[in-house]
């Protein structure tokens, strides 16, 4: 270029860069919430399409962190999938009713605060056999073939196995009901009605037909959540999503014949998983024990 001199170049260049940086402007707080939603939604459509290709259909899918936001308790985007899988179910039915707990069949799709990237998240089946005393390879097996199918439209760079740390007990909460089968799964669903922050799910009849019912006594599963107070609590810790929220309460009749109510420690499961217990969590906690152990054995009016 004609008048244009080594000495000149350097600043002419940066006059350059300069007047090119005026123009630019980071991304919004906002602009990058919502990449990170969308990149969450995207993924959550993947495992949605695998559950379409593997022929399990979605029981349920949890948006904690839309919900948690109507709450007024932002955090970050956090889904979790559920689907279901009858062979599965009664496999692990039959061994053990409490593992009713941990179905059905999940995943978490979330965006930690420490990452990136979303993150799938999942547990092994021989992680959650081994929490209820059992060793049982085929099961175990089952467990994590239906899971890979489920997640076949997954890259595999995006999905984690959770780690489960050994913890003492089994974590499960367990309320003696004075009441017969369907009259406790009817006081359970007063109790969550009677919680003005609390959202019923769904209600899961497991052998709910004829052939099933003859292999096992009927196990209803009750999926519920308070959005804001969940919200809380998943604000610097999204996995809580995978296990903790939804609460899931269970109702079977156990060895003996008794009706209970069975359902998690939160506290415990956010040890078992690496997390440490926030304050917020220990007072769900403590809310759901009092509230269901209270509202189980007081009692009903007479009706006239």
């Amino acid at each position: 270029m004609a008048g244009l001199s080594l000495a000149s170049a350097p600043f002419t260049v940066g006059c350059a860069l300069i007047v090119a940086l005026a123009g630019w402007s980071a991304p919004s707080a906002q602009a990058q919430d919502e990449a990170r939603q969308n990149a969450v939604d995207k993924i959550v459509e993947q495992v949605q399409q695998g559950a379409g290709k593997a022929s399990l259909p979605v029981a349920l899918s949890i948006d904690h962190a839309r919900l948690a936001r109507k709450a007024g308790s932002p955090m970050p985007p956090s889904t979790v999938v559920m689907v279901r899988d009858p062979d599965l179910e009664t496999s692990w039915l039959q061994a053990d009713p409490d593992l009713a707990l941990e179905l059905p069949l999940r995943v978490l799709v979330h965006q930690p605060t420490t990452e990136l990237s979303p993150r799938v998240s999942r547990q092994s089946g021989a992680s959650l056999l081994q929490r209820h005393g059992l060793s049982h390879p085929s099961l175990a097996g089952q467990y994590d073939r239906s899971m890979v199918s489920l997640l076949q439209q997954v890259p595999n760079s995006a999905v984690q196995v959770v780690p489960a740390f050994k913890r003492a007990g089994d974590g499960i909460v367990s309320i003696p009901s004075p009441l017969d089968l369907n009259q406790t799964l009817a006081r359970v669903l007063e109790i969550i009605d009677e919680q003005s922050d609390t959202v019923l799910f769904e209600v899961i009849r497991f052998n709910a037909t004829d052939e099933a019912a003859q292999q096992g006594a009927p196990v209803t599963l009750v999926l519920f959540g308070g959005p804001g107070p969940g919200g809380r609590a998943m604000a610097d810790a999204t996995l809580l999503g995978l296990d903790a929220f939804c609460q899931k309460m269970l109702i079977r009749r156990d060895a003996e014949g008794q009706v209970v109510v069975r359902f998690n420690d939160l506290t415990w499961i956010a040890a078992r998983q690496g997390m440490a217990v926030s304050p917020v969590l220990q007072a769900i906690n403590t809310r759901l024990i009092n509230t269901f152990g209270q509202g189980l054995t007081r009692e009903q009016p007479a009706s006239r």
